[in-house]
């Protein structure tokens, strides 16, 4: 699904995350491409790996699903429903 059709399906869920204030370096990161850099691609990714498994871990997510990884002045997210932390993020 996409557009509105896509957001009142994760509301019908009861479960997501609504970002409410994005933040100054709010990034989504995966586990990255490591063994690629003689193609010219970095290694990227989260920069602490052990703590993006643990995250995803603690809400019941796959290991190498993506995460929000923010610096600075930080995210603001509103709890959409039961379970939030292991729903889809939408922008408020």
């Amino acid at each position: 699904m996409s557009g509105r059709g896509a957001a009142s399906a994760d509301r019908a869920e009861g479960r997501g995350l609504v970002v409410v204030r994005p933040g100054a370096l709010t990034t989504v990161q995966d586990r990255g491409r490591a063994g690629l850099a003689h193609l010219g691609v970095p290694r990227s990714g989260a920069l602490d790996p052990d703590a993006a498994g643990l995250a995803n871990r603690l809400v019941g997510n796959p290991g190498g699903a993506a995460v929000l990884e923010t610096t600075v002045d930080g995210v603001a997210l509103r709890a959409a429903g039961l379970g939030a932390a292991a729903g889809p993020v939408r922008r408020a």
